[in-house]
């Protein structure tokens, strides 16, 4: 009883507490509105005392502004403070605005702790200390564009390199030579001897520090993949050995670093000396950390930025996969899934597998309705040894598993510098090898890079024309054209040169499904006929023509950006032949002769069918044809009908076999 009365007063104290939230909150938004609102602010003896549930009535304006996982850690703190709790009432959150009101937001009262660039430089984040309170008050700003939280992200921990085949690379002598690779991490031990001479430029988000070391192990050891070479003493050499280092420092000794520092060493790591005439940038930022938070729009935004301006994301699937527990993966705190930023479309994501190619229980997966599939590829993550301060170690995670496809994407980059992102990951796809269900999955997504395929992999448009070899008169023959690359298609071209020289020229539409088919009924002329299809893809620029002929599996595209192929198919008549069978004892049939009206193609073969009249059976036979009457003759001793006058019908089938073409385009300079 008395436990009762207890539990009723803490719960009365427990209601009254979350009423004088929603006072201080409400009244914040209220009574610090921009111009204009329809809200009219109260201040000193006038405020009103709100209900908690009433904070869900803020403004429409102010309330969306706040981020909802921002939101939940202002409630938990005020309440701490209205409530004594243990804890501190002010937060770290981050106030994203338009430029230039540094001075506005410092008179509100917050202590800025970082003011950071948006990587499309049209605005800025100011990463603030101040009461929770104070969240609503800046939210209503009318230069504020959002209010967010100040998310932390953390690092995820001799035969990895064969696993991905970058020996295929080597050996044309692409090893990454004048590619940068950015890598976001807690800096590197410049001076190890896998890494000497490999970093170029550097810089130290968290100290300040003119150099940016690794103080803690992981940074280095990531660059050792990606980079890291035999020719300054080392033990092995990473997966682009002749690649340059861009060493950015956003994560402490403990591999913590809040999210404003990681954006702010992205858009330092494009253009490093500030000076956009220069080609100091990062081609490729490597990034193997992550959280469980969501990652907001804002940011989201200023990935498809970066990416617009060249540079190609990769980023570790997370160590929170479907294997893991709260003893084993103690930072995922019972989440499961790919860590942001891995978990934005803008990015490569990479799985983590074991030398035996099977998915290591920690590596992050899964379908999102919003994206789809993550992880994009695998790669070795279990057991990896590479460079750390002082030596080498060995190291398991997804976080090992990125710097691969890092190093392997600096290899593609050192042959063909004009890929972009969607061109990298376009060829990864087609090359790599599918491990776990067929397709891509949430385990595997498209599989294991594989650098000897990529190697031999023809960039450019890939499609297939199928068609008849043979053209019946007056049928119709479909014309069929499959696109295989994720790729805009403007149009899909055919040019049909009849045996006279006319031509007649089409398009071909889409069927909706990556088909593309046309139903071709002008066939009155005997002869060959040549087919041409071209596919233009991409800007306009794109548009010229490319062929190949039927006897060869593909073709040479031109620069213009464009494929077709050309096929020959010769036109004829297919007649049925009515014969009657000579008399002899008990219907036995001697020859059978039959000649056509039109001459047939020399290398057709097929079936005969004998329909008789009292009785059916069925021959099959290959065709034999004379070279100067095209005449078609069979023996048989075998009887056709028991006893009478047999009447066959002789029929010689269409020949459907069809011819796959398949025609690789270079894309044009």
């Amino acid at each position: 009883m008395i436990e009762e009365k207890r539990m009723g007063k803490l719960k009365a104290a427990r209601k009254a507490a979350f009423a004088a939230i929603a006072v201080l909150l409400l009244l914040l938004a209220t009574t610090l509105l921009p111009t204009g609102s329809d809200n009219k602010a109260k201040t000193g003896g006038d405020m009103l005392m709100l209900k908690l549930s009433e904070l869900n009535t803020l403004p429409q304006a102010v309330n969306e502004k706040i981020s909802p996982v921002l939101m939940e850690k202002v409630k938990e703190a005020v309440y701490r403070k209205e409530t004594g709790g243990k804890g501190d009432d002010r937060i770290d959150f981050i106030v994203k605005s338009k430029k230039g009101i540094k001075e506005e937001i410092s008179k509100a009262g917050p202590k800025i702790l970082n003011a950071v660039d948006s990587i499309d430089g049209m605005s800025k984040y100011f990463a603030v200390e101040a009461e929770a309170e104070k969240v609503a008050q800046l939210a209503s700003g009318q230069e504020v564009i959002r209010v967010l939280p100040r998310t932390m992200f953390h690092v995820m921990l001799e035969q990895s390199v064969p696993m991905v085949k970058a020996d295929a690379f080597w050996k044309g002598g692409n090893t990454g030579v004048g590619v940068k690779v950015a890598v976001i991490d807690t800096g590197m031990d410049a001076s190890h001897p896998m890494l000497k001479g490999r970093v170029v430029a550097e810089k130290d988000f968290v100290d300040g520090d003119a150099i940016a070391q690794d103080d803690n192990g992981h940074g280095t050891h990531v660059a050792g993949i990606i980079a890291g070479s035999k020719a300054g003493g080392g033990l092995m050499d990473g997966v682009a050995p002749g690649a340059e280092l861009i060493n950015a420092k956003a994560m402490d000794e403990n591999g913590a670093g809040p999210i404003d520092r990681v954006f702010d060493a992205i858009n330092w790591a494009l253009d490093p000396d500030s000076n956009p005439a220069t080609n100091d940038g990062a081609r490729i930022i490597s990034m193997s950390l992550g959280t469980t938070d969501p990652l907001d729009a804002e940011y989201e935004n200023d990935l498809k930025a970066a990416v617009s301006k060249g540079a190609i994301i990769v980023v570790a699937a997370g160590n929170c996969g479907p294997g893991c527990t709260g003893a084993i993966c103690p930072g995922c705190g019972g989440f499961k899934g790919v860590t942001a930023p891995g978990s934005s479309p803008s990015v490569i994501t990479v799985g983590a597998i074991d030398k035996s190619k099977n998915v290591a229980y920690f590596s992050g997966g899964g379908v999102y309705p919003e994206i789809g599939v993550k992880p994009d590829f695998v790669a070795p993550g279990v057991s990896i040894k590479s460079s750390v301060p002082g030596g080498y170690s060995l190291k398991d995670g997804t976080s090992m598993a990125a710097p691969h496809v890092s190093g392997a994407i600096a290899l593609m980059l050192n042959r063909t510098p004009t890929l972009k992102q969607d061109d990298v990951k376009r060829i990864l796809e087609k090359t790599s090898e599918d491990l776990g269900e067929p397709g891509k999955d949430a385990s595997y997504g498209f599989g294991l890079i594989d650098l000897a395929k990529a190697a031999i992999y023809r960039e450019g448009v890939e499609f297939k024309v199928e068609m008849a070899p043979k053209l019946i008169s007056q049928e119709v023959q479909k014309i069929a054209v499959t696109v295989y690359d994720d790729v805009k298609i403007n149009s899909v071209k055919a040019t049909i040169t009849k045996p006279n020289g006319e031509k007649s020229a089409f398009d071909i539409p889409s069927t909706g499904s990556g088909d593309y088919a046309y139903d071709y009924t002008d066939t009155a002329i005997l002869g060959k006929y040549a087919l041409e299809v071209t596919l233009n893809y991409g800007g306009s620029s794109n548009a010229s023509k490319d062929s190949g002929s039927t006897d060869e599996s593909g073709g040479s595209g031109s620069s213009g950006g464009s494929g077709g192929a050309e096929a020959s198919i010769d036109l004829f008549h297919l007649a049925s032949f009515k014969v009657i069978s000579p008399l002899g004892e008990i219907g036995m049939i001697d020859e059978i002769n039959v000649s056509s009206e039109q001459r047939l193609s020399s290398n057709l073969t097929g079936n005969i069918t004998f329909t008789a009249v009292k009785a059916e059976e069925t021959r099959s036979l290959s065709l034999q044809l004379a070279d100067d009457a095209g005449k078609i003759a069979y023996e048989t001793t075998q009887p056709i009908v028991e006893q009478g006058l047999a009447i066959l019908v002789v029929e010689t089938q269409k020949l459907e076999a069809r011819l796959n073409l398949m025609v690789d385009v270079k894309p044009g300079n």
